[in-house]
């Protein structure tokens, strides 16, 4: 589990991106990132995912915007975006989620995780989910 947005506020800007890897520490599968939406007045103008080969020139995954009536509104908080990706075939190495803010009075809280996993061996420690402590049932 890593990172792909910074938490933060934003108003009439992009929330930062974070580069999730697919290939570190050991190649995964598949992935599903979560995009959850806090406090809001505002709407985002854009909420897509971009790919990469080499982490420097990005392009639009095909189909992987949000658009319309799907796109998080002003009224949206609390709710959450997903997108469950298979790695395998020609996807790409590299991805950054795209998230825009538009201009209001406070704007809008987000973060995001993906959570990255293998179908024949799943990450049990901590170390390798990037987590401070975890716990297996």
């Amino acid at each position: 589990m890593v990172q792909a947005l910074t938490p933060a506020l934003a108003n009439g800007a992009d929330f930062t991106a974070i580069t999730v890897d697919t290939q570190s520490p050991n190649g995964y599968d598949y992935m599903t990132i979560v995009f959850q939406l806090g406090a809001t007045d505002v709407a985002l103008s854009a909420l897509k995912l971009t790919e990469s080969d080499d982490d420097s020139s990005y392009s639009d995954v095909t189909g992987g915007g949000f658009t319309g009536s799907n796109l998080p509104s002003a009224t949206d908080d609390g709710k959450n975006w997903v997108w469950n990706v298979q790695l395998s075939g020609a996807r790409k190495r590299y991805y950054k989620v795209v998230a825009t803010a538009a201009s209001g009075s406070t704007g809008a809280q987000g973060a995001c995780l993906a959570i990255l996993a293998n179908y024949t061996e799943a990450p049990f420690n901590a170390t390798t989910q990037n987590a401070k402590a975890i716990i297996n049932l």
